[in-house]
């Protein structure tokens, strides 16, 4: 069943998406550098709430990305496909746009970065597929009645 798929993929690759955050050091060495800093008073603290808003935001970004891709796939919400659809392309034109996609690959872990956004697309076209479609309205025909059993 894609709606399946979909679910997996999407969980997975959010998974190994806060993995390779993790491990690159990007989130926590960020906080790390700022409190290490050189800076004093007003100036240390402005980069250290700044490294600090950026680590609540990712959590919260996958947080949403999650609560997204269950509300398609558990709660059968047809508009959450389109809601992910949106900010999955708002995301990629954002880092086309401002020329990080070459940073993104050639930073820590090129092969791993390329396999999340291809399990990301993935899992978007399998979404958007009829059965997914006929699942999501509520069909009930014998092809989709054992999906989640």
């Amino acid at each position: 069943m894609n709606i399946r798929r979909f679910e997996v993929l999407q969980l997975v690759s959010s998974f190994l998406d806060v993995i390779l955050t993790l491990v690159g050091g990007t989130l926590i060495g960020n906080v790390v550098r700022a409190a290490s800093s050189n800076l004093v008073g007003a100036a240390r603290g402005r980069v250290m709430g700044a490294a600090i808003g950026a680590a609540i935001g990712y959590v919260v970004g996958v947080a949403i990305f999650i609560a997204l891709t269950l509300l398609v796939s558990r709660g059968r919400k047809y508009w959450a496909r389109w809601v992910l659809l949106v900010f999955q392309m708002s995301g990629l034109v954002f880092v086309v746009w401002q020329g990080q996609a070459r940073t993104m690959f050639s930073a820590g872990y090129p092969l791993a970065t390329a396999l999340v956004w291809l399990m990301q697309a993935v899992a978007l076209m399998l979404v958007f597929t009829p059965q997914s479609g006929r699942w999501l309205r509520g069909d009930q025909s014998k092809d989709l009645r054992h999906a989640f059993e």
